[in-house]
């Protein structure tokens, strides 16, 4: 199947991680008509698969924000990576992606091809999540997170950036960063 990542799902490396095994590698494309923002909140308490442990060695027991798609007709689409998955490995997958749900869409690849696939979108439950977080100061975003998708995005395909719609919208949270934390899935 095809997926495409948006996020940290961009990243070969992070998805092998989840997968446990590489893929091919994977092809640029775009989604015409969305942005990607930091609009899902994952809530780490009780989770030992997202945490972020603080400078201090305690672990967050807050909300870590990551991408979701948001809706902007017109706008030249966000950008991600296509990649081949098989079907015995979208459990770990949809696992993984558990504040999303999977959604068949029509990419657009760099030559403009059009090119079906599947990917993840927030449940409204994880908008609503951040927003509260937000209000009472329990959200944060890690620098980890936002250098593992530019990165993937940079390395994918070092066009794509100046091309893509980039993120307009932060949310009102700490941006958080500690050498050799994990950074969180999302």
């Amino acid at each position: 199947m095809k997926v495409f990542g948006y996020g940290s799902l961009i990243s070969a490396g992070s998805l092998a991680a989840t997968l446990g095994r590489a893929l091919p590698a994977p092809r640029p494309a775009f989604l015409p008509g969305y942005v990607a923002e930091l609009v899902v909140g994952t809530d780490t308490r009780g989770l030992t698969d997202r945490y972020w442990t603080r400078p201090d060695g305690t672990v967050f027991d807050g909300v870590i924000a990551s991408y979701g798609l948001v809706e902007r007709p017109g706008e030249y689409g966000c950008p991600g990576a296509v990649h081949d998955i098989p079907d015995s490995l979208l459990p770990a997958l949809d696992a993984r992606e558990r504040d999303y749900a999977r959604m068949p869409v029509t990419l657009a690849d760099t030559a403009g091809q059009r090119l079906a696939a599947v990917t993840y979108v927030q449940h409204p439950q994880a908008e609503r999540v951040l927003e509260e977080a937000c209000r009472t100061e329990r959200a944060v975003v890690t620098q980890e997170y936002l250098d593992l998708v530019a990165g993937a995005l940079a390395a994918l395909a070092p066009d794509v950036l100046r091309r893509a719609a980039h993120p307009t919208h932060l949310p009102v949270v700490p941006l958080v960063f500690h050498e050799g934390s994990p950074p969180p899935v999302g």
